[in-house]
């Protein structure tokens, strides 16, 4: 749905992320007019969104999503987007984020990311592979801002390399008296600011940015914290993350997604490698193992059922370590599930996403827009 009213509200948060200071606004401003002529628009969908998972329960707000073609790029180029969502949870959490990707001068440029704020309570089930699945964890309180930054050039049809910067700030405002994390012995324990650079490359020969059909999405980045660069821990930070589309009959898809995560130094346990959530091995609680070295192999199969209805079947497995002599077949952890997808944008193939994740505890219940990968 395309809402005028609405576009200039958008116009003037893009305008804001991408300018130094806004007395530069003008200079970016035909990025994002309305040129029917040259087939530049900005579409937007106004989501009242309800959503769920283990770690929030309810949660309820508004997501925003803007899309349009930038500069001179054509309908034939991918759509820029825009997301702005502010929500609420049952578990009394609030946060609002921006996750943004843009392209410009015929997709040689991208920048994407996220900025966003989060009063949030998680739950810590400690560091290792070996706690049981009955184990609930201790829960911790924390607020924190949260900037991810990658700006890409593209160096071939299909390959990008450039830089990525991340930074939060947690204030951990409350924990478990009966925990391990107020004893503060575990990095990270009292908080902290973590800032890093790095380098990053992408190759992506998908067909579609936000559901596809063919193609593979592979992204690949080394990112060292430092003091210097005001991070109060010294670590560095590895990661794959690669997925691979296959059409095999009209309207279905098989797709597979690699993930492995690895941290050099002393890292905060909130940044550690993890398994877990509405992405990684559905069906475990976020965070539920992490440790030095965590890696994954997901498998779904994607199908239509009915005009704007959708299904799909997941099969998962990975395992966290400490050190690489240490990984072994018999501690993989298994997740697997079904799902339905609500297409609530035909032209742009945005769904809502609901899905139940079984592990050998209880199923866990997800319902969220966007693929888990």
């Amino acid at each position: 749905m395309y809402l005028k009213k609405n576009k200039i509200f958008f116009t003037a948060v893009l305008i804001f992320m991408l300018s130094a200071d806004m007395c530069h606004a003008q200079k970016f401003l035909k990025y994002f007019i309305s040129d029917t002529t040259k087939h530049r628009k900005i579409f937007l969908n106004w989501i009242p969104f309800v959503g769920y998972a283990p770690e929030t329960r309810i949660a309820g707000g508004v997501v925003g999503i803007a899309t349009s073609h930038l500069g001179q790029d054509t309908l034939k180029e991918r759509p820029s987007s825009l997301q702005l969502a502010a929500i609420y949870t049952q578990n009394k959490q609030a946060f609002i984020y921006l996750p943004y990707q843009l392209y410009f001068h015929q997709q040689v440029y991208s920048v994407y990311g996220e900025l966003g704020y989060y009063k949030y309570n998680y739950r810590f089930f400690g560091i290792g592979n070996d706690h049981p699945l009955s184990y609930n964890g201790e829960e911790y309180f924390v607020n924190y801002p949260r900037l991810r930054l990658t700006a890409l050039k593209k160096l071939t049809k299909i390959f990008y390399a450039g830089i990525k910067y991340s930074f939060d700030n947690f204030d951990i405002t409350s924990e478990d008296s009966s925990g391990e994390l107020i004893h503060h012995t575990i990095p990270g324990s009292k908080g902290g600011n973590i800032s890093g650079l790095g380098v990053a490359t992408i190759i992506d020969s998908r067909d579609n940015v936000f559901f596809p059909s063919h193609g593979t999405y592979t992204e690949i980045f080394i990112q060292p914290f430092t003091t210097w660069m005001g991070s109060n821990y010294t670590f560095t930070l590895f990661s794959i993350n690669s997925s691979a589309y296959f059409k095999t009959f009209p309207k279905q898809v098989i797709a597979f997604n690699l993930y492995y995560e690895s941290v050099a130094g002393t890292a905060p346990f909130y940044l550690l490698p993890e398994l877990g959530g509405a992405n990684t091995l559905r069906g475990l609680y976020e965070g539920d193992y992490r440790d030095n070295y965590a890696a994954a192999l997901q498998a779904e199969y994607r199908f239509a059922i009915w005009k704007f209805l959708g299904g799909d079947l997941f099969g998962d497995m990975g395992e966290v370590v400490g050190t690489p002599d240490e990984a072994a077949l018999n501690i993989l952890r298994y997740t697997y599930g079904f799902g339905i997808r609500i297409q609530i944008d035909p032209k742009q193939k945005i769904n809502l996403r609901g899905d139940i994740g079984f592990s050998d505890g209880s199923p866990a219940f997800y319902f969220t827009y966007g693929e888990a990968f």
